[in-house]
């Protein structure tokens, strides 16, 4: 699976805090506990989809410049199997 790549960015040095994945930790709202360093997509390893980066990063750009506070909701996210048929599921499963 994939991991995100932030060793080299020695970014503990600013206090921003890493798992032991080394995923950049954030709140509901994207922020690290440095209050000017915010992380979207898959370097926070929450769902390493396309669709979810970019509906965190609407979040954040409505919560940081639009005035508005927005969580990215992880409930139905459109995912995609690049195979021979090709296959799509969004919603719920099983």
């Amino acid at each position: 699976g994939r991991a995100p790549n932030t060793k080299r960015l020695n970014l503990e040095s600013v206090g921003v805090e890493l798992d032991k994945y080394g995923a950049v930790v954030v709140d509901d709202y994207s922020r690290t506990k440095v209050p000017s360093i915010w992380a979207i997509g898959d370097v926070t390893n929450r769902m390493n989809l396309t669709p979810v980066a970019l509906m965190e990063g609407t979040c954040f750009a409505k919560t940081v410049f639009g005035g508005q506070p927005s969580k990215p909701d992880y409930d139905h996210i459109p995912c995609a199997v690049f195979c021979i048929p090709p296959l799509s599921v969004v919603g719920l499963s099983e």
